[in-house]
């Protein structure tokens, strides 16, 4: 008895099985492999009807990115601080007291640990020296120094504080339309953006070739009413100074041109550029010659200037920004057209002042 349940369960343990096996085989048969699938898309285009085959978009597991670069995550403290009015003003007060009054002036970044900063020379404007004030890292600050450079136009201030974070310039001519960069308008807060455009030096109206022109339009989502901010690559590195805000967005000035400027007054307290002595209109074309100037008798009026030692001009950067990279004193070789020929010629530059310190 026992031996035939045995039986009887086999049989009915092999049964099962074939069912399930015929079962498996018709639908492998029948049915249509996943592998094999395509899945069709009914479309119009201009207005014929077309039915592509669309192949199943595969999903790929990665690691999400964060919203920031890692730049901006490891720093702690930002370099941007916030200008205000300080006349008047008794007992302590903070940032969110400021923004949005009438007594905000605009913002700032440090260019240096000891303390200077670096902003528009309109937030100066109309101010005396000793009536604004600094926000920074929670703290106010009166500002002890400041000097206008007139090159570049712009307003570096001193306060004293110690060990602030600064960073990086990236170089004007790295930087091109459709680049990504990260805004900071005001401490902290930093808007995803673009770069819409890069402005050259194409002006009509003659002005000395020690003064640099060029601008990168970027664009704005922030409701910032005032410059002096930051604008960063995806490395934390400093694009350049937020200047005015349009309808096109920010008008941004390079890092770059900073840092001559800078070098010259940390080291002399006074701000010279390398000079050439000659007027520029359209970026590059020689309006005048100083007769007393390093290129008398060097250049003449109509020369177009196409190269200084390497570096070409090619329509968004101007005679003035190359000048910056060189040091009064400094031999030059300039090549350019004159009359449809050809030339080149040598030039020591000469040295100009462009700083005025503001009391």
């Amino acid at each position: 008895m026992r031996f035939a349940g045995m039986i009887f369960g086999l049989l009915l343990i092999g049964i099962g099985g074939g069912v399930l096996g015929a079962s498996l085989m018709t639908r492998w048969m029948f049915l249509p492999r996943l592998d094999q699938m395509s899945l069709k898309v009914d479309r119009f285009v201009s207005g014929a009807k077309e039915s592509p085959a669309t192949k199943i978009i595969p999903v790929e597991r990665r690691p999400i990115t964060p919203s920031y670069p890692s730049a901006f995550l490891s720093r702690r403290l930002s370099p941007v601080a916030l200008l205000w009015n300080r006349g008047g003003v008794g007992g302590s007060i903070t940032a969110e007291e400021i923004v949005g009054t009438d007594r905000e002036r605009g913002f700032a970044f440090a260019v240096s640990s000891d303390g200077w900063f670096v902003t528009p020379s309109g937030v100066f404007k109309g101010m005396r020296v000793k009536d604004i004030g600094v926000m920074w890292n929670g703290r106010a600050f009166p500002v002890i120094q400041a000097v206008r450079d007139s090159a570049t136009d712009v307003t570096f201030f001193k306060i004293d504080a110690r060990e602030l974070p600064v960073a990086t310039f990236v170089h004007a001519q790295d930087v091109v339309s459709g680049m990504a960069v990260w805004l900071e308008p005001r401490s902290k807060y930093l808007y995803p953006e673009v770069i819409v455009s890069v402005e050259g030096g194409r002006r009509t109206q003659a002005r000395p070739s020690e003064r640099a022109t060029r601008r990168f339009i970027i664009s704005g989502s922030s409701n910032q009413r005032f410059g002096g901010g930051a604008a960063w690559d995806g490395d934390g590195r400093l694009v350049g100074l937020l200047v005015t805000k349009s309808g096109e967005g920010w008008s941004v000035l390079p890092g770059s041109n900073l840092s001559g400027a800078l070098s010259s007054l940390l080291s002399t307290q006074r701000i010279r550029h390398a000079s050439l002595g000659v007027q520029i209109a359209d970026a590059s074309r020689v309006a005048s010659v100083d007769a007393s100037g390093p290129a008398a008798n060097i250049l003449h009026e109509g020369d177009v200037i196409e190269r200084i030692e390497r570096d070409t001009l090619d329509g968004t950067a101007d005679v003035g920004e190359y000048l910056l990279d060189y040091s009064p004193g400094a031999n030059v070789t300039v090549y350019g057209q004159r009359k449809g020929k050809s030339f080149q010629a040598t030039v020591t530059l000469g040295s100009v002042m462009t700083s005025e310190p503001l009391k």
